[in-house]
């Protein structure tokens, strides 16, 4: 007699292919997954950018903001870079 795969449990030919955050669904570091809840992963990903903005912006100390590196760093305008600069120093979204 064959025994039936519980309900909810990892089929063994399962294939862990991951996506863009990580390339394991056991090692994704978000709490639900990206598919599952797309407003959980928007959230993580503006934190990641304004972790990354703060890193870039603080790294720089004495020097000039640079524009340009921030823009392209995150695939932005200028313009924008700036507008994210401002609103994560002020403790804002920084989308």
């Amino acid at each position: 007699m064959v025994e039936r795969e519980k309900r909810g449990a990892i089929p063994t030919h399962y294939n862990d292919t991951g996506c863009s955050v990580s390339s394991s669904c056991f090692t994704c570091p978000l709490p639900e997954c990206r598919y599952d809840n797309p407003t959980s992963y928007n959230n993580w990903m503006r934190r990641q950018r304004r972790a990354q903005v703060r890193a870039l912006v603080t790294t720089h100390g004495e020097k000039p903001f640079l524009a340009a590196e921030l823009s392209s760093s995150l695939g932005v305008g200028e313009r924008q870079a700036y507008r994210i600069k401002a609103q994560v120093l002020k403790g804002g979204s920084g989308r």
